[in-house]
């Protein structure tokens, strides 16, 4: 997953809910839970990476909407 977000140089909420989406529509739903939980460690890491190099352009982040 990190390799994807790295690839597609994704840098806001909603690139990142597009790829979420994707994985969850590829994936049966007894991954979804799994997926959803690593796709929310990996947001809170790229928000903290962010936040540490004051590069982001996000301007909201809704935790409903990670699950």
């Amino acid at each position: 997953m990190v390799e994807m977000i790295v690839e597609n140089n994704i840098k806001a909420f909603k690139d990142m809910e597009d790829l979420l989406a994707c994985y969850l529509e590829s994936q049966g739903k007894e991954y979804h839970d799994l997926i959803i939980k690593v796709f929310f460690q990996i947001w809170v890491e790229f928000i903290y990476i962010c936040i540490e190099v004051r590069t982001c352009n996000i301007v909201r982040i809704n935790y409903d909407q990670m699950r």
